[in-house]
Protein backbone atom coordinates (compact mmCIF):
# COMPACT_ATOMS: atom_id res chain seq x y z
CA UNK A 1 0.00 0.00 0.00
CA UNK A 2 0.99 3.55 -0.65
CA UNK A 3 2.37 5.50 2.31
CA UNK A 4 1.13 8.63 2.65
CA UNK A 5 3.01 12.38 2.70
CA UNK A 6 2.41 14.60 5.78
CA UNK A 7 -0.33 16.22 3.50
CA UNK A 8 -4.06 15.19 4.38
CA UNK A 9 -5.02 14.84 0.40
CA UNK A 10 -8.06 12.47 -1.33
CA UNK A 11 -6.18 9.48 -1.72
CA UNK A 12 -6.78 6.19 -4.01
CA UNK A 13 -5.10 3.73 -1.22
CA UNK A 14 -8.07 4.25 0.60
CA UNK A 15 -11.34 5.66 0.22
CA UNK A 16 -14.87 5.81 2.51
CA UNK A 17 -17.56 5.11 -0.20
CA UNK A 18 -20.76 7.36 0.16
CA UNK A 19 -22.05 4.67 1.19
CA UNK A 20 -19.78 4.48 4.65
CA UNK A 21 -18.32 1.26 3.35
CA UNK A 22 -14.22 1.73 4.03
CA UNK A 23 -12.10 0.84 0.97
CA UNK A 24 -8.55 -0.23 0.97
CA UNK A 25 -6.20 -1.09 -2.16
CA UNK A 26 -3.13 -3.09 -1.98
CA UNK A 27 -0.97 -5.34 -3.27
CA UNK A 28 0.27 -8.90 -2.21
CA UNK A 29 3.50 -10.54 -3.49
CA UNK A 30 1.97 -13.91 -3.23
CA UNK A 31 4.99 -16.77 -2.38
CA UNK A 32 6.23 -18.71 -5.58
CA UNK A 33 8.67 -21.41 -6.27
CA UNK A 34 9.88 -20.61 -10.01
CA UNK A 35 6.97 -20.43 -11.93
CA UNK A 36 4.57 -22.63 -9.36
CA UNK A 37 3.03 -20.41 -6.41
CA UNK A 38 3.42 -22.15 -2.88
CA UNK A 39 -0.32 -22.69 -2.04
CA UNK A 40 0.10 -23.43 1.71
CA UNK A 41 2.14 -19.84 2.23
CA UNK A 42 -0.41 -17.72 -0.33
CA UNK A 43 -3.46 -19.38 1.66
CA UNK A 44 -1.61 -17.80 5.16
CA UNK A 45 -1.23 -14.89 3.42
CA UNK A 46 -4.74 -14.32 2.33
CA UNK A 47 -6.83 -16.39 4.75
CA UNK A 48 -5.14 -16.24 8.19
CA UNK A 49 -2.67 -13.04 7.79
CA UNK A 50 -5.11 -10.62 5.81
CA UNK A 51 -7.88 -10.90 8.46
CA UNK A 52 -6.05 -9.88 11.12
CA UNK A 53 -3.92 -6.69 9.25
CA UNK A 54 -7.93 -5.59 8.49
CA UNK A 55 -8.85 -5.60 12.15
CA UNK A 56 -5.57 -3.94 13.34
CA UNK A 57 -5.77 -1.34 10.83
CA UNK A 58 -8.78 -0.58 9.66
CA UNK A 59 -11.98 -1.59 12.37
CA UNK A 60 -12.26 2.15 14.73
CA UNK A 61 -12.18 0.26 17.50
CA UNK A 62 -8.72 -0.96 17.20
CA UNK A 63 -7.34 2.46 16.53
CA UNK A 64 -6.77 5.19 19.01
CA UNK A 65 -9.97 6.81 18.99
CA UNK A 66 -8.81 10.16 20.92
CA UNK A 67 -5.72 10.66 17.98
CA UNK A 68 -7.95 10.10 15.33
CA UNK A 69 -10.79 13.06 16.84
CA UNK A 70 -7.59 14.98 17.33
CA UNK A 71 -6.86 14.51 13.46
CA UNK A 72 -10.07 15.89 12.58
CA UNK A 73 -9.74 18.44 14.59
CA UNK A 74 -6.88 19.71 13.00
CA UNK A 75 -7.19 19.84 9.57
CA UNK A 76 -11.04 21.18 10.60
CA UNK A 77 -9.07 24.47 11.89
CA UNK A 78 -6.73 24.22 8.87
CA UNK A 79 -9.84 24.65 6.48
CA UNK A 80 -11.26 27.15 8.83
CA UNK A 81 -8.47 29.67 8.76
CA UNK A 82 -7.96 29.17 5.20
CA UNK A 83 -11.34 30.06 4.44
CA UNK A 84 -10.99 32.69 6.58
CA UNK A 85 -8.47 34.39 4.52
CA UNK A 86 -10.19 36.32 1.75
CA UNK A 87 -12.56 38.21 4.31
CA UNK A 88 -9.75 39.46 6.23
CA UNK A 89 -8.13 40.72 2.97
CA UNK A 90 -5.44 38.14 3.37
CA UNK A 91 -3.57 35.74 1.24
CA UNK A 92 -1.33 33.65 3.77
CA UNK A 93 -0.99 33.74 7.13
CA UNK A 94 1.15 31.84 9.62
CA UNK A 95 0.39 31.08 13.02
CA UNK A 96 2.88 32.02 16.38
CA UNK A 97 2.42 28.65 17.39
CA UNK A 98 5.55 25.92 15.79
CA UNK A 99 6.09 22.71 16.24
CA UNK A 100 7.11 21.03 19.55
CA UNK A 101 10.54 19.91 19.85
CA UNK A 102 13.25 21.71 21.53
CA UNK A 103 14.78 22.54 18.58
CA UNK A 104 12.07 24.72 16.95
CA UNK A 105 12.92 28.39 16.77
CA UNK A 106 10.03 30.62 18.11
CA UNK A 107 7.86 32.79 16.06
CA UNK A 108 6.11 35.44 16.95
CA UNK A 109 4.21 37.83 14.59
CA UNK A 110 4.62 41.68 15.11
CA UNK A 111 2.27 43.31 16.46
CA UNK A 112 1.71 45.73 13.36
CA UNK A 113 1.56 42.78 11.12
CA UNK A 114 -0.31 40.57 13.31
CA UNK A 115 -3.69 38.96 13.29
CA UNK A 116 -6.36 36.60 15.20
CA UNK A 117 -8.45 34.45 13.16
CA UNK A 118 -11.03 31.90 14.80
CA UNK A 119 -10.95 28.30 14.77
CA UNK A 120 -13.54 26.22 15.73
CA UNK A 121 -11.69 24.07 17.83
CA UNK A 122 -8.60 25.52 19.14
CA UNK A 123 -10.52 28.62 19.45
CA UNK A 124 -8.56 32.25 18.28
CA UNK A 125 -5.61 31.93 16.67
CA UNK A 126 -2.92 34.60 16.26
CA UNK A 127 -0.20 34.42 13.83
CA UNK A 128 1.47 36.76 11.17
CA UNK A 129 -0.71 38.00 8.09
CA UNK A 130 0.17 38.03 4.55
CA UNK A 131 -2.00 40.85 3.04
CA UNK A 132 -2.76 41.19 -0.75
CA UNK A 133 -0.45 43.38 -2.33
CA UNK A 134 3.45 43.20 -2.46
CA UNK A 135 5.12 42.31 0.65
CA UNK A 136 8.68 41.78 1.35
CA UNK A 137 10.91 39.61 3.49
CA UNK A 138 13.93 40.45 4.45
CA UNK A 139 16.76 39.14 6.86
CA UNK A 140 20.37 37.53 7.21
CA UNK A 141 21.56 34.62 5.82
CA UNK A 142 19.91 31.30 7.35
CA UNK A 143 17.01 33.23 9.43
CA UNK A 144 14.61 31.32 7.44
CA UNK A 145 13.03 33.58 4.39
CA UNK A 146 13.19 30.60 1.80
CA UNK A 147 11.65 28.40 5.05
CA UNK A 148 8.88 30.34 5.65
CA UNK A 149 8.40 30.68 2.00
CA UNK A 150 8.40 26.85 1.25
CA UNK A 151 5.54 26.82 4.22
CA UNK A 152 3.66 29.10 2.25
CA UNK A 153 3.90 27.48 -0.63
CA UNK A 154 2.66 24.42 0.33
CA UNK A 155 -0.48 25.98 3.22
CA UNK A 156 -3.19 24.97 -0.15
CA UNK A 157 -2.86 21.49 1.81
CA UNK A 158 -3.82 20.13 5.02
CA UNK A 159 -1.20 18.49 7.37
CA UNK A 160 -1.27 15.82 9.84
CA UNK A 161 -0.95 16.45 13.65
CA UNK A 162 2.48 17.08 15.10
CA UNK A 163 3.94 18.77 11.11
CA UNK A 164 4.54 21.57 12.49
CA UNK A 165 2.63 23.53 10.01
CA UNK A 166 -0.60 22.94 10.62
CA UNK A 167 -1.81 26.43 10.97
CA UNK A 168 0.49 27.83 8.33
CA UNK A 169 -2.26 28.19 5.54
CA UNK A 170 -2.48 29.95 1.99
CA UNK A 171 -4.80 30.55 -0.87
CA UNK A 172 -6.31 27.47 -2.76
CA UNK A 173 -6.12 29.09 -5.80
CA UNK A 174 -1.81 28.86 -6.36
CA UNK A 175 0.45 27.10 -8.94
CA UNK A 176 4.06 25.56 -8.07
CA UNK A 177 5.11 27.17 -11.33
CA UNK A 178 8.28 25.30 -11.73
CA UNK A 179 6.96 21.87 -10.79
CA UNK A 180 3.40 20.73 -9.13
CA UNK A 181 1.54 21.63 -6.14
CA UNK A 182 -2.04 22.21 -6.01
CA UNK A 183 -5.57 20.59 -4.53
CA UNK A 184 -6.84 20.18 -8.15
CA UNK A 185 -10.68 19.48 -7.19
CA UNK A 186 -11.78 21.93 -9.61
CA UNK A 187 -10.34 24.58 -11.89
CA UNK A 188 -10.72 27.17 -9.35
CA UNK A 189 -8.36 25.19 -6.36
CA UNK A 190 -5.29 24.81 -8.16
CA UNK A 191 -2.36 25.56 -5.20
CA UNK A 192 0.86 29.30 -3.65
CA UNK A 193 2.97 29.67 -7.15
CA UNK A 194 6.61 29.39 -6.43
CA UNK A 195 8.12 31.21 -9.02
CA UNK A 196 11.86 30.73 -10.18
CA UNK A 197 14.01 31.08 -12.97
CA UNK A 198 14.77 27.55 -14.71
CA UNK A 199 17.38 27.73 -17.48
CA UNK A 200 16.93 25.04 -19.88
CA UNK A 201 13.27 24.88 -19.68
CA UNK A 202 11.05 24.14 -22.52
CA UNK A 203 8.36 27.28 -23.06
CA UNK A 204 5.45 26.73 -25.52
CA UNK A 205 3.90 29.77 -26.80
CA UNK A 206 3.63 31.72 -23.68
CA UNK A 207 3.34 35.81 -23.54
CA UNK A 208 6.12 37.33 -22.07
CA UNK A 209 5.98 40.97 -23.78
CA UNK A 210 5.26 42.42 -20.09
CA UNK A 211 9.06 41.50 -19.27
CA UNK A 212 10.87 40.81 -22.39
CA UNK A 213 10.93 43.15 -25.59
CA UNK A 214 13.31 42.16 -28.34
CA UNK A 215 15.25 39.02 -29.12
CA UNK A 216 17.94 38.55 -30.84
CA UNK A 217 16.65 36.94 -34.44
CA UNK A 218 13.60 39.37 -34.30
CA UNK A 219 11.90 36.22 -31.76
CA UNK A 220 8.18 36.63 -30.77
CA UNK A 221 7.82 37.48 -27.31
CA UNK A 222 3.90 37.12 -27.50
CA UNK A 223 4.11 33.78 -27.75
CA UNK A 224 7.60 32.40 -27.09
CA UNK A 225 8.61 29.72 -27.67
CA UNK A 226 12.22 28.10 -27.09
CA UNK A 227 13.54 24.24 -25.98
CA UNK A 228 16.51 26.25 -24.13
CA UNK A 229 15.23 29.05 -22.45
CA UNK A 230 17.31 31.67 -20.65
CA UNK A 231 17.23 32.75 -16.58
CA UNK A 232 14.85 35.31 -17.37
CA UNK A 233 12.82 34.20 -20.09
CA UNK A 234 12.23 31.17 -18.38
CA UNK A 235 11.32 32.93 -15.10
CA UNK A 236 9.51 35.92 -17.48
CA UNK A 237 7.16 32.40 -18.54
CA UNK A 238 6.69 30.60 -14.93
CA UNK A 239 4.87 33.88 -13.91
CA UNK A 240 2.88 34.57 -16.79
CA UNK A 241 1.57 30.61 -16.58
CA UNK A 242 1.02 30.99 -12.62
CA UNK A 243 -1.15 33.40 -13.59
CA UNK A 244 -2.44 31.94 -16.84
CA UNK A 245 -1.16 34.12 -19.40
CA UNK A 246 -0.54 32.03 -22.46
CA UNK A 247 -0.45 33.29 -26.08
CA UNK A 248 -3.32 35.07 -27.10
CA UNK A 249 -5.06 36.03 -24.11
CA UNK A 250 -6.17 33.27 -21.35
CA UNK A 251 -4.49 29.83 -23.04
CA UNK A 252 -5.09 30.45 -26.50
CA UNK A 253 -3.49 29.49 -29.72
CA UNK A 254 -3.98 25.86 -30.96
CA UNK A 255 -1.19 24.25 -33.21
CA UNK A 256 0.08 21.66 -30.79
CA UNK A 257 -2.32 22.05 -28.08
CA UNK A 258 -5.42 19.94 -28.61
CA UNK A 259 -8.21 20.91 -26.51
CA UNK A 260 -7.71 17.76 -24.25
CA UNK A 261 -4.38 19.22 -23.51
CA UNK A 262 -5.27 22.91 -23.42
CA UNK A 263 -7.72 21.76 -21.11
CA UNK A 264 -5.32 20.27 -18.81
CA UNK A 265 -3.28 23.07 -19.17
CA UNK A 266 -5.54 25.66 -18.12
CA UNK A 267 -6.49 23.40 -14.85
CA UNK A 268 -2.96 23.31 -13.64
CA UNK A 269 -2.40 27.35 -14.64
CA UNK A 270 -6.04 28.50 -13.90
CA UNK A 271 -4.57 31.91 -12.50
CA UNK A 272 -2.84 32.32 -9.16
CA UNK A 273 -3.32 35.17 -6.56
CA UNK A 274 -0.53 34.24 -5.06
CA UNK A 275 2.66 34.18 -6.36
CA UNK A 276 6.27 33.67 -4.22
CA UNK A 277 9.61 34.35 -5.34
CA UNK A 278 13.13 33.62 -3.39
CA UNK A 279 15.67 35.05 -4.35
CA UNK A 280 18.23 32.37 -4.18
CA UNK A 281 16.14 30.88 -7.31
CA UNK A 282 15.25 34.23 -9.44
CA UNK A 283 16.73 35.51 -12.14
CA UNK A 284 18.86 38.92 -11.07
CA UNK A 285 18.08 40.80 -14.33
CA UNK A 286 14.65 39.79 -13.90
CA UNK A 287 14.40 41.01 -10.93
CA UNK A 288 15.81 44.27 -10.66
CA UNK A 289 18.15 47.25 -12.30
CA UNK A 290 19.48 49.92 -10.58
CA UNK A 291 20.25 53.76 -11.95
CA UNK A 292 23.91 52.49 -12.56
CA UNK A 293 22.58 49.96 -14.70
CA UNK A 294 20.49 51.49 -16.86
CA UNK A 295 23.22 54.27 -17.31
CA UNK A 296 25.45 51.05 -18.18
CA UNK A 297 23.09 49.90 -20.53
CA UNK A 298 20.48 52.10 -22.25
CA UNK A 299 18.38 50.24 -24.65
CA UNK A 300 17.32 46.97 -22.36
CA UNK A 301 14.98 44.28 -23.51
CA UNK A 302 14.50 42.73 -20.09
CA UNK A 303 11.31 45.19 -18.25
CA UNK A 304 12.13 44.33 -14.31
CA UNK A 305 9.93 42.77 -11.98
CA UNK A 306 9.60 45.95 -9.45
CA UNK A 307 9.12 48.28 -12.69
CA UNK A 308 6.32 46.12 -13.05
CA UNK A 309 5.27 45.91 -9.56
CA UNK A 310 6.29 49.66 -8.69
Amino acid sequence: MDAPSQHVLERSAVLLLPDGTLEARFTVGLPAQGRSIMGQWAAQILVQNLPGWVEQGLLYARQDQAAIWHHIQVVEDTEALRAALPAAGLVAGASDAPMPAASAVPFSAPDPLAVTLAAPHRGAVRGLGVRAGVTLIVGGGFHGKSTLLDAIQVGCYNKVPGDGRELVVSLEDCVKASGGCGRLQAVAAVGPALIRAEDGRRVEGVDIRPFIGDLPGGRDTAAFRSDDASGSTSQAANIQAGIGRRAGGAWGGGGAFGAALRERWEALEAGSRLLLLDEDTCATNLMVRDARMAALVAREPITPLTQRIG
